[in-house]
C-alpha cells in the first residue's frame, strides 16, 4: 500500500485506468482506525477513487466487526456497497485458556504442553516483544522443541530461512511477534498459542485462526495474566491521544480479549460463557455452544467447574 502515495505510481494508475477492471484490497481491516490493526498507509488507498473514479473496488477481510466494515466503506468512499459475509466460526478449533498467575513456571508449562500434546507438529507461539520472542524460542530449543524466533528485528534472510524451514516441517514451532503470519497459509498448523495476549480482539482472532486451515482438529491456547493486560493497556494509552475515539476503541478491544479469557467474568456456576460464543458474538454472530466432554468446543464447555475454580483463584 505504500506505493499508492508515490506520484509516479499514481500517474501510472491514471494511465491504466481504462484497462483496469477491479481494485482489490486484501486485509482491509487495516484501513479502519476502529480495528486493532490500523496502518496509516492503508488509509491512503482512498486516492484510487479520485484517480480511477469508475473503477469497482473490492475490500476483503476475515476479521471485521460491523463498525469496522462501515469504516472501511467510508474510508474507500464506497457508495452503498454490496456486502457478503461468511461465518466466523471455525468448528475444528478447540479453545483453551491457562492462567499464568496459577502456574509456578509458565514457560515450563508451555514446554510440557507442546511436548505432551503437539510433539513433532507444526505450531505458532505468539509473544509481544522481540526480547520475549528470542528468549522463549531459546528456552523451547533447550527443552528439545525444534523452535525458531521470528520478529521484525531479525535480518530478512534469517526470517525467510525460518519461514521456509517451518513450511517444510524442519522447524516445528515458530515463536513470533505480530510480524509473523499475515499472508502465510500453512494448512497443517495444529496449534496456535498466545503466550502473551494480543492487544486487540481482531488480531487475537486472526492469529488464532491460523491453526487448522486444513479442517482437521486443532487447538488455540491462551496464557492469560492481568499483568500482561495492564501492560498492553499502558502502551495503548501511551500511543494514542487522550480522549480520542481511537484510544477508546483500542482499549475496548483489549478489554474484550480479557473478558474472553475470564469466560465473561461473571464467576458463578452456569454463568461462564463458552469461548466460541464470545469470539463469534464480538463479530455479531450467535452460537449455541457445544457443551459436554468430547464436544471439542472449548475448555468451558468441556468442564465449566474446573474453569470456574481456576478463575476464582485469580479474581
Amino acid at each position: 500500500p505504500e506505493q499508492i502515495a508515490q506520484p509516479p505510481f499514481q500517474r501510472m494508475l491514471q494511465q491504466l485506468s481504462p484497462r483496469l477492471c477491479l481494485f482489490a484490497v486484501d486485509e482491509a481491516h487495516c484501513i479502519s482506525k476502529w480495528g486493532g490493526s490500523f496502518r496509516p498507509t492503508y488509509a491512503q488507498l482512498a486516492v484510487v477513487r479520485q484517480l480511477c473514479p469508475r473503477l469497482p473496488i473490492l475490500a476483503l477481510t476475515a476479521t471485521a466487526t460491523r463498525a469496522t466494515c462501515d469504516d472501511i466503506a467510508r474510508s474507500l468512499r464506497m457508495a452503498q456497497p454490496r456486502r457478503y459475509a461468511a461465518t466466523f466460526d471455525r468448528p475444528n478449533l478447540h479453545y483453551r485458556v491457562r492462567m499464568k498467575e496459577l502456574l509456578p513456571d509458565p514457560r515450563q508449562d508451555l514446554l510440557r504442553l507442546i511436548q505432551r500434546d503437539f510433539a513433532g507438529q507444526s505450531g505458532i507461539v505468539y509473544t509481544f516483544t522481540r526480547n520475549e520472542c528470542a528468549e522463549l524460542a531459546a528456552f523451547l530449543q533447550k527443552g528439545g522443541v525444534a523452535a525458531k524466533p521470528y520478529h521484525a528485528g531479525l535480518a530478512d534472510s534469517a526470517r525467510q530461512a525460518t519461514l521456509q524451514s517451518w513450511l517444510r516441517g524442519n522447524v516445528h514451532a515458530v515463536v513470533a511477534t505480530v510480524a509473523f503470519g499475515m499472508g502465510i497459509d500453512k494448512p497443517n498448523v495444529r496449534y496456535v498459542i498466545h503466550f502473551t495476549i494480543a492487544n486487540n480482539f481482531e488480531g487475537f482472532f486472526q492469529e488464532a485462526g491460523r491453526a487448522g486451515r486444513d479442517g482437521l482438529p486443532s487447538v488455540h491456547v491462551t496464557y492469560y495474566s492481568r499483568t500482561d493486560q495492564s501492560r498492553l493497556k499502558s502502551l495503548i494509552v501511551w500511543d494514542t491521544p487522550r480522549g480520542s475515539a481511537e484510544r477508546d476503541a483500542q482499549v475496548k478491544s483489549l478489554e474484550a480479549v480479557g473478558n474472553y479469557c475470564m469466560a465473561g467474568a461473571e464467576l458463578r456456576e452456569g454463568a461462564l460463557r463458552c469461548r466460541r460464543q464470545q469470539l463469534l458474538a464480538y463479530f455479531g454472530e450467535a452460537h449455541a455452544g457445544r457443551r459436554g466432554a468430547g464436544a471439542r468446543c472449548c475448555d468451558v464447555c468441556d468442564d465449566s467447574g474446573a474453569v470456574l475454580r481456576a478463575l476464582s483463584q485469580v479474581a
